[in-house]
């Protein structure tokens, strides 16, 4: 597998020894991060989302709740940061992280 560290070399922008040096060192091992798709090396974009699997979890926004014949509220109607159309996902299986209403404190 490709690093970061490889890149810069396979790229010719650094020397070996110089790409070494630039690796970032504020991070630790078994820290969270976040990034982008965008930003990654490798796997290539295609290969990782021919690996992506159905446990992926998405965060997002519910714009639009619909009926399902007699039920209402069903579906829920997602807009998630990075993906260009919205997702239909059964309300069912959406779980609340935070609440979007700004909550109303008594007088």
């Amino acid at each position: 597998m490709e690093t970061h560290v490889n890149r810069l070399i396979e790229l010719g922008s650094v020397d070996a020894d110089t790409a070494i040096r630039r690796a970032p060192m504020r991070f630790r091992c078994g820290q969270t991060l976040r990034f982008r798709l965008s930003d990654v090396y490798a796997p290539g974009l295609s290969d990782l989302f021919n690996q992506i699997t159905p446990e992926l979890e998405l965060q997002g926004r519910i714009s639009f709740l619909s009926d399902g014949g007699d039920e209402q509220n069903s579906y829920a109607v997602v807009e998630v940061p990075g993906i260009l159309m919205p997702l239909i996902v059964p309300a069912s299986c959406v779980e609340t992280i935070a609440e979007s209403e700004p909550s109303r404190s008594a007088a």
